[in-house]
């Protein structure tokens, strides 16, 4: 049994397999970003403390990736700080929004700082996803078991009156909401995340971090409960993601005669049958993501629209800051900033906000992108990369950084691979 070794690996390990332990508990959305903190420091001191003839297998470095993902959150809690400035906010407005700061684009650069602790193996943190995984097989079935006995399990913890803000981080439900809610029957597992599209974007990541498991036992339970929590949060575009993300990947690590040849075959049957494949391309989007659910993308275009408006015509530099609690009529209440990443970055934290989101992506690709040709630990870290790129397509990533943040991890133990 792959056992931890060290507070730092105790600390992770247990973290990961009692996820649904903390999440009864509604603790998760406090847990995580303690954990983040508690592990950035560790390191800090470590560093501090290391002294000058440290072996190299046990010496700590920051990566400069890691550099440029630290700074880029500092300008983005600068966003923060002048939008409500800008608003006239006051000052315990910008308390409240830095909290939420550090709960979610301040993870970022945390945990890929924890993964240069070099008391942290990969391998535990493969092995530990496949448990968790394996459980969710178990809470999947209960919770499917429940939706056909119209049973609703759901409750409010009590951490929402103590930190108060959106009460649905702190809400345990397993799957989807009664209909009398307002909202038709169906069958979406949320499990331990607060929506059903979050837990798709969680269960993908996973998945790319369950199939490094060495052991086919695990590998095969974690991948299986992974799969799970995808396909059934009927996500469409992570569902899509376990076969397009590895694809991508394969083709960004095969820079070889044969990828020539690949692409030579590929530019001469695009020239034959092109406009078929566009047309087909065309009519496979609408179907999967406009006409299946045309309600949803009617309000999500609108929502982008209005945000990109707002950018424009009120805040530029800065942003606005703050998502109000209810939108416009014309969005169905949903408020401005909750559905489109970069129409939402342009909106909540203006120009600066989006280059400081676009650069470390832009950055940690091009570095993974390199070091992934020789590095299967940096070819896991480019395959989040690629993953969380797709993601922002259709979610904002950064909200559920508490829930997929073992990708994080791994993403800083990939910034240390050498090319």
């Amino acid at each position: 049994m792959l056992k931890p070794q060290n507070l730092e690996e105790k600390l992770v390990w247990y973290s990961i397999i009692g996820t649904y332990g903390i999440n009864f508990l509604g603790a998760l959305y406090v847990w995580i970003p303690v954990l983040a903190w508690l592990l950035a420091g560790r390191l800090g001191v470590k560093l501090w403390q290391q002294p000058e003839d440290s072996p190299p297998q046990e010496r700590i470095t920051i990566p400069l990736s890691i550099w440029v993902w630290v700074i880029s959150m500092l300008f983005m809690e600068l966003t923060v700080v002048m939008s409500h400035i800008d608003f006239d906010l006051g000052w315990t407005k910008i308390a409240s929004s830095t909290i939420v700061w550090s709960r979610s684009w301040a993870l970022m650069a945390l945990f890929p700082i924890a993964g240069c602790l070099p008391s942290i193996r990969p391998r535990l943190v493969y092995r530990a996803i496949c448990i968790v995984c394996a459980q969710s097989i178990v809470f999947a079935l209960l919770a499917f078991l429940a939706f056909k006995a119209s049973f609703y399990p759901a409750y409010l913890t009590p951490w929402w009156y103590l930190f108060r803000g959106d009460p649905q981080v702190y809400t345990v439900a397993i799957f989807g909401l009664p209909p009398g809610d307002g909202l038709d029957a169906e069958f979406r597992l949320n499990l331990f995340t607060p929506f059903a599209n979050t837990l798709g974007i969680v269960g993908a990541v996973f998945f790319f971090l369950a199939i490094q498991e060495s052991d086919k036992r695990w590998k095969w339970a974690g991948a299986i409960g992974a799969a799970i929590m995808v396909i059934f949060s009927f996500s469409r575009m992570t569902t899509l993601c376990l076969v397009i993300v590895p694809a991508l990947t394969w083709l960004l690590t095969n820079f070889t005669w044969h990828m020539r040849l690949v692409g030579g075959l590929a530019s001469f049957l695009l020239g034959l049958f092109g406009t078929l494949a566009l047309d087909s391309a065309r009519t496979f989007y609408e179907a999967t993501f406009v006409n299946f659910r045309q309600g949803s993308e009617k309000v999500r275009s609108k929502l982008a629209e209005i945000a990109l408006y707002k950018w424009e015509t009120e805040a530029q530099t800065w942003g606005h800051g703050f998502v109000t609690e209810r939108g416009p009529e014309t969005t169905e209440g949903i408020p401005i900033g909750t559905h489109n990443q970069w129409p939402d970055l342009l909106y909540l934290r203006g120009t600066i906000g989006f280059f400081a989101f676009l650069v470390p992506l832009l950055w940690t690709f091009a570095d993974l992108l390199i070091k992934a040709q020789k590095s299967q630990t940096a070819k896991v870290g480019l395959t989040i990369v690629v993953l969380l790129v797709v993601c922002t397509s259709g979610a904002n990533v950064e909200a559920a950084t508490y829930l997929y943040w073992p990708g994080l991890l791994i993403l800083g133990m990939a910034f240390q691979a050498k090319e």
